[in-house]
């Protein structure tokens, strides 16, 4: 059978809520566990710690457009409120949550329809946001990496008080023969 080269990984960095345990999880992977904490309108920041594997996922994307960058949301639950989760990338710990107009801003998933299964996973491509922060200066290819996660409403009148949007996990995915 032949497959878009797109859908070839060469390296995988998995990534949880909490660094409880770390361990390899194959040639150029690495898996953290997860203590489940869920999305809310309070910021969650999720951090990859600087690694040769990271490192080197993030100088080829910037240096090769034929290399892609995928995070993957991994078993989304679906939220008793609606609501949408903006993914921010490299933000400072310190640093508040900007606007969608910011380098830092990825993109927005949510559940759409009641028909719409109970849990999903949720793919956004990083390279150009990636490149874009290095250039900027906004990100170093060789630090720790931050993904934020936040929480919005649906609508303009949405309450977020307690909306708690479950996840089992990220997934950095690198892949070959993407042009972004």
């Amino acid at each position: 059978m032949n497959l878009p080269v797109s859908v070839f990984c060469t390296v995988t960095l998995i990534v949880s809520t909490a660094a409880t345990i770390l361990e390899a999880a194959g040639p150029g992977s690495l898996k953290v566990s997860s203590d489940r904490t869920p999305i809310t309108a309070r910021p969650l920041t999720l951090t990859i710690k600087a690694s040769k594997e990271l490192e080197s996922i993030l100088r080829q994307t910037v240096a090769d457009r034929d290399k892609g960058l995928r995070l993957t949301i991994e078993k989304v639950r679906r939220p008793a409120k609606r609501a949408a989760v903006r993914v921010y990338l490299g933000l400072r710990p310190d640093q508040n949550v900007p606007d969608i107009e910011s380098n830092h801003f990825v993109g927005t998933f949510s559940f759409f329809g009641d028909d719409e299964a109970e849990e999903n996973s949720f793919f956004l491509e990083l390279s150009s946001s990636v490149r874009k922060l290095v250039e900027a200066k906004q990100l170093s290819t060789t630090g720790d990496l931050g993904i934020t996660l936040v929480a919005t409403p649906i609508g303009t009148k949405g309450d977020l008080a307690d909306v708690a949007v479950s996840f089992e996990g990220l997934r950095l995915t690198q892949t070959k023969g993407t042009k972004n």
